[in-house]
């Protein structure tokens, strides 16, 4: 749908129980409106975060009041993208809440389940979101970020020019969920919308440099130990990797050391999907998936109870390092008897 196609707003009814809602729908929603919270999820990457950071400045922008969620785990990469955002005083009483790129309402960050049944509008771009708030604005993209360019231009004139804070928290969201736009999810709307930010004059170049381009003595370790034990399965077609707790401590990474350390293994020649399996506490790992397209890391993710895209996805699962993955061995054929053998014989 075209940005300035007009879309009658349609309230949710008993045999309906969200309308999705186009992008001109949204932007006369958020005219409407007034006194925005917007929540970022839990373990806060650069999409939603940048997200947010796009939508609360234009939203500010229009004389709105808008804060964002004060997420206790973002982290000092992104820090800078919302500063002078964050809803810090106590006594803030939103009317409107917003979520950006979070799937479902076991993503909401701690302290923010209080408004788990006041969520008044949902954008995403995950396909496994539940649809959990009044309104949903969710769309098929690479990135989150792409879906908040769409819906400032939905307000715009043709030709508009982003502003360079707004342009900036766009290009990282975007970026970053498209690995610097080399994931098989990049698109050319995701190739546009980030022209659409470089015009802007933002610099490219820093923000490139410090997403992608440098590496920490602590990330470098914790790639070299995880790599070590790596372990191939399905002559090579699925690879399991484990970041141990130890690992973590003894080099003293951070989140943001950690940040798309999945794709390590998924980088590998003949690897069609690779589960890279962080300890993040005595009983309990977090799993990140990444497929080449062949397989659907969603349905992979499924079978954990998670969820995410077809070549992106995760679940949390209890157990020590060792023992999820055993619970992925086990499981593995069923992922490719019914994705793999699908994608060959449709070559």
């Amino acid at each position: 749908m075209k940005p300035n196609q007009k879309v009658k707003l349609v309230l949710r009814n008993k045999s309906v129980p969200q309308q999705s809602m186009a992008y001109r729908a949204a932007a006369e929603l958020l005219a409407r409106r007034d006194n925005f919270l917007i929540i970022t999820h839990k373990r806060p990457d650069g999409d939603t975060i940048g997200s947010a950071a796009a939508l609360c400045r234009f939203l500010r922008g229009l004389g709105k009041t808008a804060f964002i969620y004060n997420n206790r785990e973002i982290t000092p990469k992104y820090f800078p993208l919302v500063a002078g955002l964050i809803a810090l005083s106590p006594d803030y009483a939103p009317d409107t809440i917003i979520t950006v790129d979070t799937a479902s309402l076991a993503m909401l960050p701690t302290g923010a389940t209080v408004y788990r049944e006041d969520i008044d509008i949902v954008i995403d771009h995950h396909e496994s979101n539940t649809r959990y708030g009044k309104y949903c604005l969710i769309e098929n993209k690479a990135a989150c970020g792409e879906i908040i360019y769409e819906l400032i231009a939905a307000f715009s004139n043709e030709g508009f020019r982003l502003p360079p804070d707004i342009a900036e928290a766009i290009y990282v969201a975007i970026s970053t969920d498209t690995g610097c736009f080399s994931y098989s999810n990049t698109t050319g709307d995701s190739l546009f919308a980030a022209s659409r930010c470089a015009a802007s004059g933002i610099s490219l170049e820093r923000i490139n440099k410090i997403l992608f381009r440098t590496t920490s003595r602590a990330r470098a370790l914790v790639e070299s130990d995880m790599m070590r034990g790596i372990k191939f399965y399905e002559n090579g077609r699925a690879a399991i990797a484990i970041i141990s707790a130890s690992i973590q401590e003894t080099t003293g990474a951070t989140a943001d050391d950690m940040e798309n350390i999945a794709a390590v293994a998924s980088s590998i020649e003949g690897v069609d999907i690779a589960y890279t399996i962080t300890e993040i506490s005595g009983d309990e790992c977090k799993v990140s998936v990444r497929t080449n397209g062949a397989v659907s890391a969603n349905s992979a993710a499924k079978l954990f109870g998670g969820g995410g895209h077809r070549g992106a996805a995760g679940f949390v699962r209890k157990g020590s390092g060792k023992q999820v993955r055993r619970d992925i061995e086990n499981r593995l054929s069923l992922v490719f008897e019914s994705e793999i053998k699908t994608a060959d014989t449709q070559l």
